[in-house]
């Protein structure tokens, strides 16, 4: 289904609320918003949305709460947020998305000043980088669950203020390049509850969170093949590619 003006002339322009979730949409043209302009709570939940093009949403300028979970997104253009200047929460969870918190160049570009919600839980984030969610202020419920997360960067989350953060993995790398971990999260006030951080390498530490070990465990000397890791996180798109990922490091420490 195709989502376009023809099959949306109905007098929608003083419509606060629509739900197109499960409707098999593959594709939306920008302009069919300006149909619906009122718009401040909208879902694409459940559709078959595989790409979000640049503007797709610039004449929602009232847009609250927009809901894209469970499509088939894995293509985000630098500037498909652009415009949405009120948009409290957002809701991207599982799709095949990485870019979105991995890649610079799209974070720089997308500004969302009255976020309060994200959920990206069910992705394929691998890296979270430094002040990933900078652009981002009034960021308070961070939903990273379920995604194979493998490195978090000192500074991740600065300069945000959270009051919840949900995240579990049992990727990570447990190097001195989490020593800053530990000490963030007990004096971030977060709870313990939704967060669980287990390393996978090295294997000394396989199967531990993070936040319990020492940090002068934490080190950089078993690993010196660091400077090969990260660069091979951004290639990773599959579950097999990362099974991979998971043997050439086991390989090369070996």
């Amino acid at each position: 289904m195709v989502v376009n003006r023809e099959n949306m002339r109905l007098s929608w322009h003083l419509l606060l609320l629509t739900d197109l979730s499960s409707n098999s949409v593959s594709w939306i043209e920008p302009s069919v918003w300006s149909l619906c302009s009122t718009l401040q709570w909208l879902s694409l939940a459940s559709n078959r949305l595989r790409s979000l093009p640049s503007l797709l949403f610039k004449k929602l300028s009232r847009l609250k709460h927009l809901s894209l979970a469970d499509n088939h997104i894995d293509v985000v253009h630098k500037s498909a947020m652009g415009g949405l200047d009120t948009l409290a929460s957002l809701d991207l969870s599982g799709n095949g998305l990485a870019v979105c918190v991995e890649d610079g160049f799209v974070l720089a570009n997308t500004s969302l000043p009255s976020l309060h919600t994200l959920k990206f839980a069910s992705n394929r984030v691998r890296v979270i980088p430094l002040r990933a969610f900078h652009n981002f202020p009034a960021l308070e419920y961070l939903d990273l669950s379920d995604n194979p997360i493998a490195s978090i960067q000192e500074g991740a989350f600065e300069p945000l203020h959270l009051k919840q953060l949900r995240m579990n993995t049992s990727s990570l790398v447990c190097d001195c390049e989490l020593k800053w971990f530990p000490h963030w999260l007990f004096t971030s006030g977060l709870s313990r509850n939704t967060i669980s951080t287990v390393c996978l390498h090295p294997s000394p530490l396989q199967g531990i969170d993070v936040a319990v070990i020492d940090t002068s465990n934490l080190t950089c000397g078993w690993i010196g093949i660091f400077c090969f890791i990260v660069p091979l996180l951004t290639s990773l798109s599959t579950v097999d590619d990362i099974s991979r990922f998971h043997s050439v490091v086991k390989e090369r420490l070996n």
